[in-house]
């Protein structure tokens, strides 16, 4: 038997010494002593045998990583297809199965059909309720808001003027807010927020703007002003459509005044123009048939 300690080492023939070199099993029997391992390695026999298991180590993750990303690679092809079931068992070194299930999972494909867009855009239209609610409000408060600033510019014509409200007020078409908004009155209406366009003035000019209104110069202004401003949007909404005449809003322009601007706007469309017509004359009724959406959540106490 050729003692590792008989050989002289060559520098001139790394092969022999390869030749020699442990095994990790004859390493970890006992075959060669530390000595000769230290010689061999030039490194500590503890350190050389950790190397050993973790180069294995190594060599056994790659397998596994390899494995996993060809099982990837294979549910990857099944995502074109839409909904999938996947039922694939790789096994690792160990002998261990692990299973992977996917099911009922889909995969959005790129934009939608056009007919699916075409489909949606039939349901909600112009003519669609809410949408017909908000043109309502947005047509009798601009013409309110014309009227109030012509009726300031007559009585009190050193007073400043309204400037044009946000539109949260008649983008909310939820019912709740539509009933609620029939009893609101023009004091409440017109005192909310202006619009964010006006980057210089204090968002609650309007508020402040009525208030002097109402609460300044001589008595036969203030009067009208207070009452004005008391009148309620279903009110209005009677005078404007002429259900009942209002003394305070003599001089607003009424449906029929400007049905003619509304049909153009729409491009002459009469089909548009006799729903809102009828809408606007049963408005109160409409809202008061409907019921408010269930949101599904319930509020704790």
């Amino acid at each position: 038997m050729i003692s590792f300690y008989d050989y002289e080492e060559d520098e001139d023939d790394e092969k022999n010494l390869s030749f020699f070199k442990p095994s990790l099993g004859q390493e970890y029997a006992g075959l060669f002593s530390p000595k000769e391992i230290i010689k061999e390695t030039e490194k500590d026999p503890n350190e050389y045998f950790i190397n050993n298991i973790y180069e294995q180590n190594i060599d056994l993750n790659k397998e596994k990583k390899e494995t996993n990303i060809n099982l990837i690679k294979e549910q990857k092809t099944d995502y074109k297809t839409g909904p999938f079931e996947i039922n694939k068992i790789p096994i690792n070194q160990n002998g261990n199965k692990k299973k992977f299930q996917i099911k009922n999972f889909t995969i959005p494909k790129g934009r939608k059909k056009k007919y699916v867009k075409e489909e949606r855009e039939r349901k909600h239209n112009k003519y669609s309720d809410d949408n017909i609610r908000r043109k309502c409000k947005h047509i009798l408060i601009n013409e309110l808001f014309k009227f109030i600033n012509n009726q300031i510019a007559i009585r009190d014509p050193f007073s400043k003027r309204l400037l044009v409200l946000n539109q949260s007020q008649i983008s909310n078409a939820t019912i709740l807010f539509n009933k609620s908004f029939l009893q609101k009155t023009l004091k409440n209406i017109f005192s909310e927020k202006i619009s964010s366009r006006y980057n210089t003035v204090p968002e609650d000019h309007n508020k402040k703007v009525i208030f002097n209104l109402m609460n300044t110069g001589n008595e036969e202004k203030k009067n009208y002003f207070t009452k004005l401003f008391s009148l309620t949007f279903i009110e209005c909404l009677k005078h404007f459509r002429k259900s009942e005449e209002i003394k305070e809003l003599r001089g607003l322009a009424l449906l029929t005044d400007i049905i003619d601007d509304i049909k153009k706007k729409n491009n002459g469309d009469d089909n548009y123009l006799e729903v809102l017509y009828k809408y606007f004359n049963n408005y109160e009724n409409i809202i008061s048939m409907k019921n408010p959406r269930n949101s599904g959540k319930f509020k704790r106490n």
